[in-house]
């Protein structure tokens, strides 16, 4: 044994004959712990990446109020997701069938054109349910209006006394010309009222108005045609109400 450490050997040789130092415990110590720390840090990083991915993959249905994956949710025509889970339109849409059963629908008929580019356009619709023309997503009210043909005006639409007396039961009137292009208007759109009750006939697609509010110009006709977006808008605004409980399904649906 040597006696002056000083002057041992402690390098080793490998098995090819080369000579490597010594290293210390301590020094060795700190490389491991070095390595650790950088791992550490790599795993800390690619966690929180994982994390943010997988919230932006995340949603939360304004029905149920669970966080699922975007796959849960019909995808809208435009972008992004709807605001309720697929099961749960799924389970409201079984439930307002059960209630009411609709007839079958004729493509020809104005609602059953309405429904039909509904579907195109990724937006789950039913027709002829109870006192509604065309229910979307299960719970937006659409009501379908065929124009006519008038000598004196043109174009018109036209509301039944019932809806004049009673008030319609829509937030969307869908308005289906000759060549079966559709505008949508919102329900409360005052185009349709005349001091504050609804008007029994409204005038469409005029290229000159003197009075904006008692007929609809070309102008304002264009900037409604195809606008899918306001039933998809609407579901959210209807859905915000309903989870906060503002809004009664009876009610809403003139049960």
């Amino acid at each position: 044994m040597c006696s002056d450490m000083h002057h041992c050997n402690l390098d080793h040789t490998t098995p090819r004959g080369h000579s490597v130092p010594f290293q210390s415990v301590d020094v060795l110590s700190e490389k491991h712990d070095a390595v650790m720390t950088e791992r550490q840090s790599i795993m800390a990083t690619e966690k929180d990446e994982g994390l943010l991915a997988l919230t932006l993959e995340m949603k939360q249905c304004v029905s149920c109020e669970q966080t699922l994956p975007k796959s849960d949710f019909y995808k809208r025509a435009g972008k992004g997701v709807h605001s309720w889970c697929k099961q749960c339109c799924r389970a409201n849409a079984k439930k307002i069938k059960r209630q009411g059963k609709p007839k079958a629908v004729r493509k020809d008929l104005c609602y059953g054109i309405v429904v039909a580019a509904l579907s195109k356009e990724g937006i789950p619709s039913i027709a002829n349910v109870m006192h509604i023309d065309v229910l979307a997503w299960g719970l937006v009210r659409i009501c379908t209006k065929r124009l006519t043909a008038d000598e004196a005006t043109g174009h018109r639409i036209s509301f039944t006394l019932k809806q004049r007396t009673e008030g319609i039961i829509a937030d969307i009137i869908a308005i289906v010309d000759d060549d079966n292009t559709l505008y949508f208007f919102q329900a409360n759109d005052p185009h349709f009222y005349l001091d504050g009750q609804l008007k029994s006939s409204v005038t469409f697609g005029t290229s000159v108005c003197g009075n904006a509010a008692n007929s609809i110009t070309l102008e304002y006709a264009h900037r409604h045609e195809n606008w899918f977006s306001l039933v998809n808008e609407t579901c959210d605004e209807l859905s915000g109400r309903l989870s906060r409980g503002e809004l009664d399904m009876n009610t809403h649906l003139g049960r």
